[in-house]
């Protein structure tokens, strides 16, 4: 038995939010106790009082997630201030929860040392990366900081511990104000840490993954030569990375707009690519500043958005991950 309940609140007030939440996830569950949750809330609200709620109306189950800009259900569609939780119950799936605390953004070194020890001290592996455990976890979901810390080094960090493991999630988000986001883990709100959740058994997932200029942006002008420092855009075309937007865009304010994410190639002389937000700039160093960090010598390409594309290309993705997925929906 394997069971999930999805369940949606717009209310802003943190007692009837929670007793809302906590009635709808636990009436799909059909009378099975949750063993763990995830929580996903807008942010700028009241978290601390949300979880100290719920982890009371749900006694026994681990909550995991943070906050959001814009949640998702079959009930209610997509709002904005809202709340969603997903419990999960089941007699043949062990899921544990967990969270990596006090991560650094660019010291990698530094991370891996402190999840050796954490993971260590909660048994879920020896101290090394990759020592082997008689029972891998099948499905791992990753809700780590979006803005303290770098997405594409965390699952790495989690690959190098559960290197046969399928990892899945996305970043805590804010409301595009670039300040820090919130990571809930039970009754904690949290910075600069990862939340997970970890299933072991016999679990079966399947996915479609949408890469590049498939995915309904698409590039213009020609690649471009670019210099990089961590997470900012140094050079563009041998200029100051701000001259050469100057040149393409307006720039006021110092916030540039997340709806045209750069195509970054990381190799000169192949087609392999990624996209990165570029989401400020500053007049005084001349850098474009991303919220991931980049290679130091690359090749970028600006880009546009088709929305009708967009929405086309993500209903095609859903639609063949169903139609391979090998078993009964």
């Amino acid at each position: 038995m394997f069971k999930i309940g999805v369940a949606h609140s717009l209310t802003a007030h943190v007692n009837a939010a929670a007793a809302s939440l906590a009635k709808q996830a636990l009436h799909k569950l059909d009378g099975h106790s949750p063993s763990a949750a995830l929580l996903f809330s807008t942010t700028g609200r009241n978290h601390a009082g949300l979880l100290q709620q719920l982890t009371r109306l749900l006694p026994g189950c681990m909550i995991v997630g943070g906050s959001s800009s814009g949640e998702v259900s079959r009930e209610q569609g997509y709002r904005v201030g809202s709340s969603v939780l997903i419990v999960f119950a089941s007699d043949t799936v062990t899921i544990r929860a967990g969270v990596l605390r006090d991560l650094s953004f660019d010291n990698q070194t530094s991370n891996l040392e402190t999840a050796a020890q954490q993971f260590a001290a909660t048994g879920l592996i020896g101290s090394l990366p990759g020592a082997k455990t008689p029972h891998p976890p099948v499905l791992g979901l990753l809700f780590p900081d979006g803005i303290g810390l770098d997405g594409d080094s965390v699952v790495k960090l989690f690959s190098g511990f559960f290197p046969t493991t399928r990892f899945f999630g996305g970043a805590t988000a804010e409301n595009f104000t670039l300040k820090p986001t919130d990571q809930f883990f039970n009754d904690e709100v949290l910075h600069h840490a990862v939340p997970y959740l970890l299933f072991y058994g016999p679990l079966r997932c399947h996915w479609a993954v949408t890469e590049g200029l498939d995915s309904g942006w698409q590039a213009v002008g020609e690649r471009l030569d670019a210099q990089c420092d961590g997470n900012r855009i140094k050079t563009i075309a041998q200029k100051p990375a701000v001259a050469y937007m100057e040149s393409r865009y307006r720039l006021e304010g110092g916030m540039l707009s997340v709806c045209h994410p750069f195509v970054i190639y990381p190799h000169r002389g192949s087609d392999e690519h990624y996209f990165r937000d570029v989401v400020r700039y500053s007049d005084e160093t001349g850098a474009l500043e991303a919220v991931q960090l980049l290679p130091a010598d690359c090749q970028i390409q600006l880009t546009q958005p088709d929305p009708e594309a967009i929405l086309t290309v993500s209903r095609q993705n859903i639609l063949e991950a169903l139609a391979h997925y090998p078993g009964v929906v």
